[in-house]
């Protein structure tokens, strides 16, 4: 009989599995208060008046970049067999009585609408801003750390769990919380979630007060708080650039953070911290919110409402959203071969490509991705550290993971 070249070898079975985020966030609420209240009670927000900020509604009369536009076919004269063809688009915004006199030719003879400046374009549209009592923006959320077990890995086949497993005895739990808690507690302190309410969001600049309590379980009761002012934060100190500054207060978060994640013990501890920003404003200065996108298909007129802020609540107050909010925590990855090279500095979010909006492209392609770091994992081969530090961070990320049988 002949021999079947297309006869499956051997698998390696790799398989599908979900796994459950370890990072869990809340909505990160934003409220204004004045500063010098905050600072004499001490930066207890608890004490200080906080004033919950919603979005406005203003009517704009939005600016047309391009007042005119030609035609979209040519009007064409030809002989007495040919008819003339004209498939000129009308706005609505044009003066229908006025059209003719806004027909002018352009230098090479053809026609070419002008759109009149006093035409108007109305705009409704969501703002946000402190209110006329209050100069300093706060925001609040809560995060939760869960343990990294065999829990959260579902229909994973025990082959594959078991290398999982050998990966985190590689890395170990000091490495783990140097590298990757240190990196998520550094985020928690360095307002990457505050986004653009940030003057300098590179330098911190803005940032007056953090404040981080760990709580306990279900009483919220603190166990303990850690604070960070102003000048702790810039150059050369903590700041969203990297993760090279040494602080002491870090690293206590992250060891918390690590221990917990890591479950050397295999225990079922959980860690939650309550996190307050302080951030320096103005009366009246714009406020962002997280922002999605609007649903244009809800009102199809001119006057439309551009709902683009993430709210929350009964009352709809301005948040930023729990996806935002984790997806600033896990803004980690530094481990890309691309990193540093000709000018690219992106830290990363945790995804399998390495996606990254800011950078428009994804930094973790050919053998670098999720799925081919596993597939080696699969098959017994040695992977780097930093190769696995990124495995370990995908699965705390969460998600449907898996790849072809191999």
């Amino acid at each position: 009989m002949a021999k079947n070249n297309n006869a499956k070898k051997n698998l390696v079975v790799g398989g599908h599995f979900a796994a459950e985020k370890r990072v869990i966030c809340t909505n990160a609420v934003l409220f204004g208060a004045k500063s010098e209240d905050v600072l004499s009670d001490g930066w207890d927000f608890d004490k200080a008046e906080l004033k919950k900020v919603f979005a406005k509604v203003r009517n704009n009369r939005s600016v047309i970049s391009d007042y005119s536009f030609k035609q979209n076919e040519k009007k064409k004269k030809k002989s007495n067999n040919n008819v003339v063809e004209d498939n000129a688009d009308i706005t609505d915004d044009v003066d229908i009585e006025t059209e003719e006199e806004n027909v002018i030719d352009d230098e090479n003879g053809e026609q070419e609408k002008v759109r009149n400046i006093t035409d108007s374009n109305p705009t409704r549209q969501e703002y946000c801003e402190l209110d006329t009592d209050n100069d300093t923006l706060v925001v609040k959320f809560n995060v939760r750390f869960l343990p990294l077990t065999s829990e959260n890995l579902h229909a994973c086949s025990n082959e594959l769990f078991r290398k999982i497993m050998d990966v985190k005895t590689k890395v170990g739990e000091k490495s783990f919380i140097d590298n990757i808690a240190y990196r998520i507690a550094t985020n928690l302190v360095n307002a990457r979630a505050a986004g653009r309410n940030l003057s300098v969001r590179q330098m911190c600049r803005g940032l007056m007060y953090v404040r981080i309590d760990e709580l306990n379980g279900m009483s919220n009761t603190i166990n303990k708080t850690w604070y960070f002012h102003e000048d702790e934060f810039g150059s050369g100190k903590i700041n969203q650039l990297g993760f090279d500054y040494h602080c002491d207060k870090i690293s206590e978060i992250a060891e918390r953070i690590g221990k917990v994640v890591f479950n050397e013990n295999n225990s079922c501890d959980v860690v939650k911290f309550r996190v307050i920003y302080g951030i320096r404003g103005e009366i009246n200065c714009p406020v962002f919110g997280g922002q999605s996108f609007p649903d244009d298909k809800v009102n199809s007129s001119k006057t439309k409402l551009s709902l683009i802020f993430d709210k929350t609540g009964t009352d709809n107050q301005v948040c930023i959203s729990a996806m935002k909010v984790g997806n600033a925590i896990r803004t980690i990855d530094t481990w890309y071969s691309k990193y540093n090279v000709d000018d690219c500095n992106y830290i990363l979010p945790i995804n399998p490509y390495g996606q990254c909006r800011e950078g428009m492209d994804a930094f973790r392609l050919g053998q670098e991705d999720y799925f081919s770091i596993q597939k080696n994992i699969a098959k017994g081969k040695n992977c780097s550290e930093t190769e696995m530090l990124f495995f370990l961070a995908v699965l705390m990320r969460g998600g449907l993971l898996g790849m072809n049988d191999v």
